[in-house]
């Protein structure tokens, strides 16, 4: 059955509704952005004794600001990535010829604009909007280091992963602006341990999307290559037990209902036991641990949700 949109569509827009269903499907991406600044925005407005609402216009550019990263940082990703595609993943819409770089380069373009033009509603955030996004044209010419990078992981880890802290200082950005803070009116001890506790998960399912199998090992690296499997498995739950122990310190910091550990660890427990699953029989069927650190990154996300519901609900 023919596709609308799928293999040879004569159309810019349907040759990208193929790519993004395939690499990006953007309604859960939407979804994702929309939750990652309502988790900062209730943090915020909660440690700054606001009652302001959360839905407004500035929420709105946040978490749009936020899905624009994420498909930029995508895009990128398939221009940076093209020739690596064409030998080890030749059926993606890129290399199999079914979406044009002239495509991925014009819808590049285009979100870059629409991201910078929608944050110049945003006061002085729109000075830190401009800066994630020049990180992220650094990190799309390889900080001008293609050869280092390339052959090491552990080396474009360091200087990519950090994106995301600075998309969560953006959402902070957003927020202060709209109610008349400057940033040194932030509550800096309690956004960095929850800055930290944030990233935590994003770095964690970065890692566990690059453990496999022995079976499932080619010439793409991957940290259980590099690692080992055990070692690749513990780096991964190190990784996501700082975040439930922030998590736990900002509970005890900000003397929130339990649910919001309870949230956590249910999370991080999860991950325990695909992790074990793997190392005890590590197989194609138990190698897949990406689905179990998303799990673990909406749990962090909805903690704080739920928490600061619970909380206010009390009063």
């Amino acid at each position: 059955m023919m596709i609308d949109g799928g293999a040879g569509a004569p159309t810019f827009a349907g040759r990208m509704r193929t790519y993004f269903g395939e690499m990006l499907p953007l309604p859960q991406h939407v979804a994702l952005a929309s939750l990652i600044y309502l988790h900062i925005a209730v943090f915020a407005r909660h440690i700054h004794e606001l009652s302001t609402p959360i839905v407004s216009v500035h929420g709105a550019i946040g978490a749009a600001s936020l899905f624009g990263l994420m498909v930029i940082l995508r895009l990128m990703d398939e221009l940076k990535d093209e020739d690596i595609d064409r030998q080890l993943f030749p059926d993606r819409p890129l290399p199999s010829g079914r979406v044009l770089r002239t495509d991925v380069h014009l819808a590049l373009l285009g979100t870059a604009l629409l991201y910078l033009a929608v944050n110049l509603w945003t006061g002085w955030a729109y000075f830190v909007a401009a800066a994630v996004l020049g990180y992220g044209f650094l990190m799309f010419r390889r900080f001008f280091a293609p050869d280092a990078l390339r052959r090491s992981l552990p080396l474009t880890l360091a200087t990519h992963n950090p994106i995301v802290a600075l998309m969560i200082l953006y959402g902070f950005a957003v927020f202060a602006a709209e109610h008349d803070l400057s940033p040194v009116e932030l509550q800096w001890n309690r956004i960095t341990p929850f800055l930290v506790m944030t990233w935590s998960p994003f770095l964690a399912w970065e890692l566990a999307r690059k453990i496999r199998s022995e079976d499932e090992e080619n010439e793409y690296v991957t940290y259980s290559r590099l690692l080992g499997r055990r070692g690749a498995v513990l780096v991964t739950w190190l990784v996501q037990a700082v975040g439930v122990a922030l998590g736990i310190y900002l509970w005890r910091m900000r003397d929130l209902p339990a649910v919001a550990v309870v949230v956590i660890l249910a999370g991080f427990v999860v991950n325990l036991w695909a992790g074990l699953r793997f190392l005890r029989h590590p197989h194609p069927s138990t190698s897949h641990l990406q689905p179990f650190a998303t799990f673990f990154l909406l749990t962090v996300l909805v903690s704080q949700l739920v928490s600061v519901a619970a909380a206010e609900g009390a009063r």
